[in-house]
């Protein structure tokens, strides 16, 4: 009997020591006050790649294909010349096909070989000329020029840099206004854009083209970036 009253009395004092515990515990919940900021930088493209394209058109099919093909090793050989490594220069797309009649869609009147090729330039300078000289050399098309960046990370760096400075901006102005000081950080959370390439469309290469001179301004590659901080306040 002795040794039950013993044990229950040592059973209370655990159960009074462990809940006053959980109340402090509880008492002892801080605030967090969730931000989200955000940040850009910019930056000078160092490369570009232009998207040519070399259009012919014979009653044979091998015709159109020898011809096509002149064409393009003439194009080649004039970029090197002015200073493009052969190795920037590759076929991304190749295809023949058929030309059909409109009113006999069975009979074929000619054969179409579309050839596109891609240029990378490393030299910013080259650009106009790289086209100029495609063009003085039968290229028919320029599909596409984009400006990019060979290495992101300074970009990344300054975009993430910024974000974080915002999100502190906003949270030191929040916590202020209720009264609190910023104590410490629980949780951070980033999400870094992808870079955004200057682009030329169609039309606006056809206008420069036009130009007796290929004018292109390279202007600035954009790169954003957004974070998520959670900060501990004051009680």
């Amino acid at each position: 009997m002795k040794y039950i009253h013993s044990l229950c009395l040592a059973m209370l004092t655990v159960f009074v020591l462990f809940f006053p515990a959980a109340g402090l515990a509880a008492e002892r919940t801080v605030p967090i006050l969730a931000v989200d900021g955000s940040g850009t930088s910019q930056a000078a493209p160092d490369q570009a790649f232009i998207s040519l394209g070399v259009i012919t058109q014979a009653v044979e099919a091998q015709t159109a294909q020898t011809k096509n093909a002149s064409i393009a090793n003439a194009i080649q050989n004039a970029l090197i010349e002015i200073g493009i490594p052969e190795k920037c220069i590759q076929t991304r797309d190749y295809n023949l096909h058929p030309d059909y009649n409109r009113d006999q869609q069975n009979e074929i009147t000619s054969y179409t070989v579309n050839n596109t090729v891609t240029v990378r330039v490393d030299d910013i300078r080259l650009i106009g000329r790289v086209i100029d000289t495609a063009l003085a050399n039968g290229a028919n098309r320029v599909n596409s020029l984009n400006f990019d960046l060979k290495n992101t990370k300074q970009l990344r760096k300054e975009a993430l840099g910024s974000a974080i400075k915002d999100a502190r901006e906003k949270a030191d102005i929040i916590a202020a206004g209720l009264g609190k000081t910023i104590t410490g950080i629980q949780n951070v959370s980033e999400n870094s854009g992808t870079i955004q390439p200057r682009r030329y469309d169609n039309m606006m290469l056809a206008k420069s083209a036009a130009l007796e001179s290929t004018p292109i301004e390279a202007g600035t590659i954009d790169f954003s970036a957004t974070v998520h901080i959670e900060f501990i306040l004051s009680n």
